[in-house]
Formats: C-alpha cells, structure tokens, sequence
C-alpha cells in the first residue's frame, strides 16, 4: 500500500508537535471561542504591612526644674524632659524589612508627693523613627513633638506651675533585638538620648531639655 509511508510520516510528525501547538477543534456553531491568555511574566507588589507597636521606658533628665527638701532630710527633684514613658502607635517596614517607619502617640510622668504637697511633669510626646535594622540591632533616629508641655504644683508646691511653649526634638535610638519570629513579633531593648529644649512661654527662659534613658519595645 503505497500511502502507508505517508501515514505513518504524518503520525510521527505529529507527535512531535509541542502540546502548546496543537490547533484547537473550532467552537460549535452559535459559540464564541474562549482564549488562554498565558499569565503575565511580572507580579503585582505587595501591599506593604503595619504592624502595631509599643514602647516603654524612662528617660532622665540633667536640668532640675523643681528640687524640694523633704522632712527626713532627703530632698526629690524633677529634671526637664524626665520621666516614665509609654508610647503606641505603628511600624511601616519597607525595603524586604531592611528599613522602617515608626510613629507613636505616648505619656510621660514625673512626679513629687507629700503630705503637704505634690508636683508633676506631664506631656504626650509624639514620635516619628526611622530604622534601620541589621541583626541584632535596630538603630533609629528621628524628631519628637511635644505640644503644650507645662508642670503642675498643689498645696506648698502651688507655685510650680509652669508653662512652655511646644517644642521640637531629635531623637537617636539603638536597640538589641533579643526575640524575634517570623511572623513580625519583634521585642528590642537599649539605650536612647534625646536632644531638645523648653522655652517658658511668653517669651520665658530657655531650658536644656536633654535625656538620657533606656527603652524596651515591641512590635506584633
């Protein structure tokens, strides 16, 4: 039979066909043909994650703004920007979490009491980082805002009353990242300064507002 060669040609021509290649059998009549577009080669970027973030800590001061004698001959003194702290707020990671923003909103107290009288340092600082980590460590340096800040006096300390104008800082910040896991959870301590002054307003004095202090914070 003369045209079996040519059969068998066809056949393992056939064969040979890459899959992609073979036609498809044409659409029934009254039916559109439907098309496989082949995925797009380049991905869509991925949405950058937040992630809640907390703070703790304390910061001494080095200026006294009020400095009281006690009755069993000790005395107690409350320095410009000291105090215990706590801050919430939100980190930005960005640069596969090589970089990272961080912004909180937080309290700081410092306190005198006694029978007699008390007195306080009370203000909400607000806090814009930027990090860097290179594990262990997450180094960061950014401004703090403190709005209004002022102190207050009852009874014989009636007279501390004091109020400053709204001030802007520098903030460095170096922490030891000492657990971390892959889903985000981060917990970090260490050492920070800020650098900054307060102005009584109306035209007041000027104070060094400078402190020294150690944080721990967190982020999930």
């Amino acid at each position: 039979m003369p045209l079996a060669p040519a059969v068998i040609a066809v056949l393992l021509a056939a064969a040979q066909l890459d899959a992609s290649e073979v036609p498809l059998p044409p659409p029934p009549p009254g039916t559109t043909q439907q098309t496989r577009v082949p995925p797009s080669s380049s991905a869509a970027a991925p949405t950058r994650p937040v992630r809640f973030a907390g703070t703790f800590g304390f910061d001494f001061g080095f200026t006294d703004l009020l400095k009281v004698e006690l009755t069993d001959g000790s005395s107690r003194s409350i320095t410009a920007n000291q105090g215990m702290f706590l801050a919430l707020g939100v980190v930005v990671p960005y640069a596969d979490g090589l970089l990272e923003t961080q912004a909180t909103v937080g309290l700081k107290y410092s306190g005198i009491q006694a029978s007699n009288g008390s007195a306080d340092y009370l203000v909400f600082p607000i806090e814009v980082l930027e990090a860097v980590n290179v594990a262990p460590f997450r180094l960061a340096a950014g401004l703090v805002y403190v709005p209004e800040p002022r102190t207050s006096g009852s009874g014989v300390l009636s007279e501390f009353d004091v109020h400053f104008e709204s001030s802007v800082g520098l903030v460095l910040q170096g922490e030891w990242v000492f657990s971390a896991s892959r889903s985000g959870t981060r917990f970090s301590f260490g050492p920070r300064f800020v650098l900054q002054k307060l102005q009584v307003r109306g035209g007041g004095p000027v104070i060094d507002a400078n402190a020294l202090g150690a944080v721990l914070s967190f982020t999930l």
